[in-house]
């Protein structure tokens, strides 16, 4: 059996991370533009989900992959693709 599940939740936290970083720059930029006090809070929002992206993917990569097998990577695939339309959401939300 090809171990292909770590690669798949470190591929899809990635793209995670990048569409929050995107997500991030269109809220600051509507803070410069807009400064209200909701800009001010999805701005501390799309931080922290940058932050926690970042972290998950970094727990991913050194800790998780290198000690764990399937029984924990499956699991992982469905709450990371959740993650992933929720973010495309929010970027839908934004878009309007």
């Amino acid at each position: 059996m090809i171990p292909i599940f770590w690669p798949i939740n470190i591929s899809l936290a990635i793209i995670n991370v990048v569409l929050s970083i995107w997500i991030l720059l269109v809220v600051l930029n509507n803070r410069r533009l807009i400064r209200s006090k909701i800009t001010n809070n999805l701005s501390a929002f799309a931080s922290m989900l940058v932050l926690t992206n970042v972290f998950a993917t970094t727990i991913y990569i050194y800790f998780f992959s290198l000690r764990y097998g399937p029984e924990i990577a499956i699991p992982l695939i469905p709450l990371n693709v959740a993650i992933f339309f929720s973010i495309l959401f929010l970027i839908r939300v934004l878009k309007e």
